[in-house]
């Protein structure tokens, strides 16, 4: 467990806090400018959801997509468990490059391909390399301790050894 420690919060020495924020921030913006643009743009999924035959009657998936994307987002800006966010949106960005992808032939990089690869690896280094010094969770573990009950009395009197 130390050394998964170590590993995990090793960078927070080594990096300037600045630009790891900023980049923080851009990617919580660029996963909000993709969830929006995946609600707007409705008809390609529904589409391509019939065409490999999941019945989908309602538009549910897609708002939960959506839904989900945002809040991700929106926690990342903040800085709030942004390793969990990551890891959660992980699998929407992988599934976001095999749906760009199925759309153009060979090996092109279509815009959306590229958002989606930029956004997959700012995920992976933010899962890495944790929130930063400006987040919100830096904030809680600074100016909050949690609290550790007393130490229970022992009875005899004697100290515990």
């Amino acid at each position: 467990m130390k050394n998964l420690q170590r590993f995990l919060f090793k960078g927070r020495a080594k990096h300037p806090a600045g630009w790891r924020d900023a980049l923080r921030v851009a990617l919580g913006l660029l996963i909000h400018l993709k969830s929006l643009l995946f609600i707007d743009a409705t008809a390609p999924f529904i589409r391509l959801v019939e065409i490999y035959g999941l019945d989908i009657n309602d538009k549910w998936l897609l708002y939960t997509i959506g839904t989900i994307n945002l809040v991700g987002g929106t926690f990342i800006i903040l800085g709030l468990q942004t390793r969990i966010m990551v890891l959660i949106q992980i699998p929407f960005i992988l599934a976001s490059l095999v749906f760009a992808s199925i759309h153009t032939s060979g090996f092109y990089l279509s815009s959306e391909v590229l958002l989606s690869l930029v956004i997959l690896l700012g995920c992976c280094f933010f899962f890495i390399e944790g929130s930063g010094k400006f987040s919100v969770d830096e904030y809680i573990r600074n100016n909050y301790k949690t609290w550790t009950p007393a130490p229970k009395n022992n009875p005899q009197g004697e100290s515990a050894k």
